[in-house]
């Protein structure tokens, strides 16, 4: 599920526009230079993710019941390495009879990018002369309405609001965190 997004934007675009939606970023955008805007992100892609102290990562799920079931796969990741992954949209595919498949690209009806409620890793590499690598896994939960024709699971989508509550760290999670991790309540579009 949401395996694949759009990220179309340049840094400085991205930028503006998170500005404008009132998620200003301040920092260093790590591995800027290895970013480049696509229409069709795959997993080990370097894509925009806002976290707490900088972005960066590559993106793979972390299911809903998982985060708030408590397994200790993402215990540690869900109280201290929340971060956002920024998208234009995500494509999902509706299974079709005789094995085929048809893409469908979501977005937001309003134009405004998609926050993806996402966790980080770091990982250090065995050789101290290469760079820390930095994961990312984007957040999924049941779909909204609109979406359960095409699949059983969304992204947890946030709005410019809900983004900064995911990001603060002074946040508790039962109280703060967990009930954003819900279906999108806008609007969406094909």
């Amino acid at each position: 599920m949401c395996g694949r997004f759009c990220c179309s934007l340049c840094p400085a675009e991205l930028q503006d526009k998170l500005e404008k939606d009132g998620l200003p970023v301040k920092g260093d955008w790590i591995d800027q230079e290895k970013f480049h805007e696509r229409y069709n992100v795959a997993p080990r892609s370097f894509v925009p993710v806002i976290r707490q102290d900088g972005k960066d990562g590559h993106p793979i799920n972390a299911r809903d019941d998982t985060l708030i079931g408590g397994s200790p796969m993402f215990d540690q990741a869900k109280l201290t390495q929340r971060c956002i992954v920024v998208a234009d949209g995500f494509f999902e595919w509706k299974k079709l009879g005789g094995g085929k498949k048809v893409p469908y690209y979501t977005r937001r009806k309003d134009g405004r990018l998609m926050l993806f409620a996402g966790l980080y890793a770091k990982a250090h590499p065995s050789d101290w002369n290469e760079p820390v690598l930095y994961s990312t896994t984007i957040v999924t939960t049941s779909p909204s309405p609109f979406f359960a024709f095409l699949h059983d699971r969304m992204p947890v989508i946030l709005d410019s609001k809900e983004a900064l509550i995911w990001l603060d760290g002074s946040q508790s999670w039962k109280s703060g965190i967990a009930p954003l991790i819900r279906p999108y309540q806008g609007q969406l579009d094909w």
